[in-house]
């Protein structure tokens, strides 16, 4: 029978390039589908009795408290679910170097047509053809000036324009007639040093943990793991990093590199590192809000002569963007940390409102004098921590936030998912929300396979 054929491992690590189709319409829809599909009828689990009633219950109470439920809300719904079942633990791998090597290849592919910069207005380079530009002019019976004013000339005309409100971010020397970008007057080039690149205009932190995790999963699903392998992962890592220049994705890169070598971390030492990290952040951002002279600037931030810490702020812009990932003190950051201090705050101030989801308009203006002096105020639009947990608290309210995080860590009972998650899980507390899409795809990965289909083909067929 040809389904008794089927290396389902095979599916599982070549149905990773959907993620490529991330920010389509409808891509979360399709995602979905298919994980639902990978685990219920390509893995080997049994029903907990115990668990199912109780996660039943649990998802009842949810659905009844929320009032409406959104693609997070449906993937909390989908996890708590499958996480009422009994997985066995993966022991053995079965891709073979030479396939590993394909799907590399064929991911590079991908990712070499898809890329494109996250940010337009100073993504390239251009250079003009003055023969054609030249040329372009006699046609359209433009008066030529002198040689010796051309370059002036062109220099005048390198300006961004504008038409009907909306930046082309192209010099006007190189549009044509119909205002569109002309290669036969211009050439341009991206400036892969001060540009960061995305997939389908999707938020580049979220692109780089996803390439990464690609290249983590397929590089943990090779049979057998040598030197020139682990190398490779780790070029291709900095490879992703030199793009989106993320340090969501830094974290990822160097997490899976310490858990890939000491993988006897144990549960209660990763959740004590997990629980520290986020008081740490916390305690950081309120440092910064009482440092710098006026905390409703955070998007540039001057530090006060009388804050806590004087910090040594850097520039956002100007110097080489790769530069980024090891500057702690940018505006990007103090922007970052001040909004977990802005969640904190929320939270002991609003203890009874954010135990639920939905909670977000009834947050209540927060004003917190700072150690200069100064007025931190926090509206409701304010809530928005660029932090998994955190952003969990606020999408399903903090019981069901941490009943998520029950199910999580309980799971890292099995040592594959242990090892898969944890790069995810750290580099989460940079990330956001989004974190929770990847989590059903990295649980294929950590459990043994069954062809259940066979079964339920037998079952129709008697």
């Amino acid at each position: 029978m040809l389904l008794r054929n089927i290396n389902i491992e095979h599916f599982f690590l070549f149905s990773l390039i959907i993620w490529f189709f991330v920010g389509y319409s409808g891509f979360l829809n399709i995602l979905l589908i298919l994980q639902f599909v990978l685990i219920f009828f390509f893995l080997d689990f049994k029903i907990n009795y115990v668990k199912f009633i109780i996660n039943l219950v649990i998802i009842g109470l949810f659905i009844f408290l929320s009032g409406n439920l959104d693609a997070i809300k449906i993937y909390f719904i989908f996890l708590v679910f499958i996480f009422s079942f009994d997985f066995k633990n993966k022991i053995k791998n079965n891709i073979k170097k030479g396939e590993y090597y394909l799907f590399i290849v064929l991911f590079l592919s991908i990712f070499f047509f898809k890329h494109s910069p996250h940010t337009i207005a100073y993504a390239t380079k251009y250079k003009l053809n003055i023969e054609n530009f030249i040329e372009n002019k006699k046609k359209n019976h433009v008066e030529l000036i002198s040689e010796e004013d051309l370059e002036s000339y062109i220099d005048e005309l390198k300006k961004t324009e504008t038409i009907h409100g909306s930046s082309l971010f192209s010099p006007v020397v190189c549009l044509n007639n119909d205002h569109l970008f002309d290669k036969n007057l211009c050439s341009k080039n991206y400036n892969y040093l001060q540009n960061r690149f995305t997939i389908n205009g999707v938020d580049v932190n979220f692109v780089s943990i996803i390439l990464l995790s690609l290249l983590y999963l397929s590089f943990f699903s090779a049979n057998s793991k040598n030197k020139f392998l682990l190398a490779t992962y780790i070029i291709l890592g900095i490879a992703v990093l030199f793009l989106t220049k993320s340090r969501a994705g830094l974290i990822f890169l160097l997490m899976s590199l310490i858990i890939l070598f000491f993988n006897n971390l144990n549960l209660k030492k990763i959740l004590l590192i997990f629980i520290l990290l986020h008081i740490t952040i916390i305690f950081v951002g309120y440092v910064m809000v009482n440092s710098v002279s006026d905390p409703m600037m955070m998007s540039d931030p001057k530090i006060s002569d009388n804050g806590l810490i004087n910090f040594p702020i850097a520039k956002s812009h100007g110097g080489i963007e790769l530069f980024r990932l090891f500057t702690a003190f940018d505006s990007s950051n103090f922007i970052r940390f001040s909004s977990f201090f802005q969640a904190f705050l929320i939270y002991i101030n609003e203890l009874n409102i954010i135990l639920f989801p939905d909670h977000t308009n009834l947050v209540s203006e927060i004003n917190y004098k700072t150690y200069v002096g100064e007025n931190f105020i926090i509206k409701s639009a304010d809530y928005d921590p660029h932090n998994f947990t955190m952003g969990m608290i606020k999408e399903l309210g903090l019981l069901a936030t941490i009943y998520l995080y029950i199910l999580l860590f309980n799971f890292l009972k099995h040592s594959c998912f242990k090892v898969l998650i944890f790069p995810l899980l750290f580099s989460s507390i940079f990330l956001g929300t989004v974190t929770i899409y990847i989590i059903p795809t990295i649980l294929i990965f950590s459990c043994i396979p069954k062809n259940n289909f066979i079964n339920i083909v037998k079952k129709l067929k008697t």
